[in-house]
């Protein structure tokens, strides 16, 4: 999933009135006709439709004048403009991409200013806390218990890194996480999951924009590249982030 990535442990976005302000800020249907071209689906969560872990969420609408309104009430109550960094790399369509939102943000009265750097500097400031928003891609797992690392409570440290990266602290979505990685009924998981989607339409660490779609194409060739099987014979994950089974792939 495309998103931005909001620190909830430091300002502006420890404030959840903030972090509505900020979803609310942006037209996700035009994002994706003018960022990418209407070829990615507009995304409001983890989970695409028909997967069983999908589920309508709570997730703000684009709502300018509500955004402008919890900005400015912000601003009274702190005495100050609502101000953040927003952090992305040098690619060109990640460039475009930033100033778009940039101009969202401000337009409803937030203060952005962006800043640039290089991919790995843009990771590792995610996983030490150092940013207040950044763009971001991640979430594809092909079981959501793949990434409980990344939502985790407890994957969150006082000090140092941490691989969670929102630093989300939600107690319910926690154990709802919890639940998922423990049961082996897939209702009882699919049920989890949901919850988990909906949680963080509520707590929103991530604002979503839309999902990306990858192609992988491969030269006539090349067999069996992405239909692999188990030692015993039973199908298997075929390509998953770009990783595939060399030892079951030949040429024709």
């Amino acid at each position: 999933m495309n998103c931005i990535l909001l620190n909830l442990a430091a300002e502006p976005f420890n404030n959840p009135s903030i972090r509505r302000a900020a979803a609310m800020a942006i037209n996700r249907p035009q994002y994706a006709k003018e960022i990418d071209d209407n070829v990615l689906p507009v995304s409001d969560g983890l989970f695409t439709p028909g997967s069983p872990y999908y589920s309508t969420t709570a997730y703000p609408s684009y709502n300018p004048t509500e955004a402008k309104k919890l900005v400015k009430q912000v601003e009274k109550s702190t005495g100050k403009p609502v101000t953040f960094t927003f952090g992305s790399t040098n690619g060109p369509a990640a460039i475009r991409e930033q100033e778009y939102l940039q101009q969202a943000w401000q337009d409803v009265g937030f203060v952005v200013k962006n800043t640039i750097v290089e991919q790995n500097d843009l990771i590792n400031n995610a996983l030490a806390g150092t940013f207040e928003a950044l763009e971001w891609r991640q979430f594809g797992a092909v079981d959501p218990d793949l990434n409980y690392i990344f939502w985790s409570t407890t994957t969150i440290l006082s000090s140092s890194l941490s691989i969670n990266m929102a630093r989300n602290t939600d107690p319910q979505l926690q154990a709802a996480l919890e639940l998922g990685r423990q049961s082996t009924d897939p209702a009882t998981r699919a049920k989890a999951y949901q919850t988990v989607n909906k949680r963080l339409a509520i707590d929103l660490p991530y604002l979503w924009t839309d999902r990306a779609v990858w192609s992988v194409e491969s030269d006539l060739k090349v067999q069996n590249w992405n239909n692999p099987t188990t030692p015993t014979g039973a199908p298997a994950y075929g390509m998953i982030g770009g990783s595939i089974w060399p030892t079951q792939i030949w040429l024709s």
